[in-house]
């Protein structure tokens, strides 16, 4: 179970990878994001999200790309 808090947290944390997935951002910095440790934040992210923190900042990443080559091509 999640308190509201938590999950407010680990959303914003969230929200904080959607607008930095350019910059050059770690799991720390994320973590700080949601006010946790690194582990207590990794391990509840992969609970709501049902994938790592590491394979939703990638995922991000390659979905803006696929955004960019498209609007080239």
């Amino acid at each position: 179970k999640f308190t509201i808090d938590i999950y407010k947290r680990i959303v914003a944390a969230k929200v904080f990878i959607d607008n930095h997935y350019a910059d050059d951002i770690d799991l720390d910095r994320i973590a700080s994001q949601a006010a946790l440790s690194r582990f207590h934040f990794h391990r509840l992210f992969t609970r709501i999200y049902k994938r790592t923190p590491h394979q939703y900042l990638t995922d991000t990443r390659i979905a803006a790309a696929k955004d960019l080559l498209k609007k080239e091509g």
